[in-house]
């Protein structure tokens, strides 16, 4: 899938169409990796009288009114002299980690070229050079689950929004509630078939669970990121968190720098409340 298909929604559209479920659905989840932005993006398109994708739709209804400075498909007004590009992990450090990454042995072993995990991480191929993330054409797409490009607070302020109730997007009650539910696992429990590790998910957002803790309360929600980013909302405190380095390391959730910011950052808060 080179560059113009993913900048065809319509194309997009027609290949995501075709895809049949891996498995019935509620039984088990797994990481959608690229293509669940894509189809939150089409969703979006058909009910949307302007036929507007994710990332027009973020700036219009979200971006502008919080005065938030985050792209899903960087405008050509912002100057590459203002994106800090990514500092890939080299190959010897993802080889000596491997342990960190349980899913990255499915997809650097061409004999499991055929496993869900391969099929879902290495597809499309030029996505999974982070080096490409650097590219002015690539920043430009609309690629929602990829490329999004802004400032780290900026983030915190999207989330903090939300976990204060989004009264300022005119968010109703009914989906606060709906956001800050207890997320159901799938019957055949809480394995995550892509990623290969047990993970919490619930409308589109990783929720805390036992080996993957965050915020004050269940009621978090938020998504880490690749090469230890990690953005959420937490309603219980009230507040919204985000990390988004540009040198990548190789956890998949708790990288170490992360994970030390954001200790202190409730260390700090839990002294303001008592």
């Amino acid at each position: 899938m080179g560059l113009e298909t993913l900048a065809d929604p319509d194309a997009l559209a027609e290949i995501l169409g075709r895809q049949e479920p891996a498995w019935v659905p509620g039984t088990k989840h797994g990481y959608h990796c690229w293509n669940l932005g894509w189809y939150q993006s089409e969703l979006i398109r058909r009910v949307d009288p302007q036929r507007r994708g994710l990332g027009q739709f973020f700036q219009d209804e979200i971006a502008k009114p919080l005065d938030l400075e985050f792209y899903i498909g960087l405008p050509a007004e912002v100057p590459d002299s203002r994106i800090a590009n990514i500092k890939p992990v080299s190959v010897i450090k993802v080889l000596l980690n491997l342990g960190k990454l349980p899913y990255l042995n499915s997809c650097l072993n061409p004999l499991k070229s055929n496993s869900i995990t391969y099929r879902t991480v290495m597809n499309p191929r030029m996505l999974t050079n982070h080096k490409n993330y650097n590219r002015r054409d690539v920043r430009s797409l609309e690629i929602p689950s990829a490329n999004g490009i802004g400032q780290v607070r900026s983030m915190a302020k999207a989330y903090s929004v939300f976990a204060t109730g989004g009264k300022e997007l005119h968010l109703e009650d009914e989906t606060f509630r709906a956001l800050t539910a207890p997320a159901i696992p799938p019957s055949s429990g809480s394995r995550d078939e892509v990623m290969l590790v047990d993970q919490c998910y619930a409308l589109g957002f990783c929720r805390p669970f036992e080996d993957a803790e965050f915020g004050l309360s269940d009621r978090a929600f938020g998504f880490s990121g690749a090469g230890g980013s990690f953005a959420f909302a937490d309603p219980e405190a009230q507040v919204g968190y985000a990390y988004a380095p540009n040198k990548m390391g190789v956890y998949a959730f708790d990288d170490p720098r992360e994970k030390a910011l954001r200790s202190a950052f409730y260390r700090c808060f839990k002294r303001l409340s008592a």
